[in-house]
């Protein structure tokens, strides 16, 4: 997240790094989109030269699991919206406008008609039951990143503590389903310190 190639990619100042391709496989399209990068973006905001020196993990705690019973066939209307909503979104940011995902599904409209447009055809295993498992993760961290101040040229050192979750999932009914993907993520920080680094 404290990539320098990353945090420009994401304040749209540089060519996408190869540590972004890694990152978007990671987590699901929208939440890449919706969580993960605008946090990398304002961590690029009034800084430079940005150094993660120091990362502790305090705690890691399973928060919550919840294991749910679908049909291939759901699963398939699911990833069909979630393209049609990504998408409207990325015509709506070429033509320089910031939507909100709630904004997109709002108009129900357009969306029955792209749906409509890329309905895929029913198969024979759209019956099968298959079960969706999801792990719900909290991370306590401190850490400390070395930046230099954009207003002041001064180079300082931010230590904060960190309250991460992560919420992982997977379909899990086969060995081969197994994929993990972070569906949604929060980050909460509290300030411990701020220095000046000579």
């Amino acid at each position: 997240m404290h990539s320098p190639q990353l945090v420009s990619f994401a304040a749209g100042n540089g060519p996408k790094p190869s540590i972004a391709y890694d990152m978007e496989e990671m987590f699901d399209s929208t939440c890449y989109e919706r969580q993960f990068l605008p946090r990398v973006r304002r961590l690029g905001v009034g800084a430079s030269d940005l150094r993660l020196t120091e990362l502790d993990f305090t705690g890691v705690y399973l928060d919550g699991v919840h294991c749910q019973r679908t049909t291939r066939g759901n699963l398939k209307a699911e990833e069909a919206l979630r393209t049609v909503v990504k998408e409207t979104m990325v015509e709506k940011h070429k033509m320089k406008q910031r939507p909100s995902v709630m904004e997109v599904v709002s108009d129900l409209s357009a969306i029955k008609e792209k749906l409509n447009k890329s309905k895929v055809n029913e198969s024979e295993d759209d019956d099968d039951v298959v079960e969706r498992l999801r792990l719900d993760a909290l991370f306590y961290t401190v850490q400390t990143v070395e930046t230099v101040s954009s207003k002041t040229a001064q180079k300082v050192a931010v230590k904060t503590e960190v309250k991460t979750t992560l919420c992982f999932e997977s379909l899990v009914t086969e060995p081969d389903d197994v994929d993990w993907r972070v569906v949604r993520m929060d980050k909460l920080g509290r300030l411990l310190s701020r220095k000046e680094v000579n």
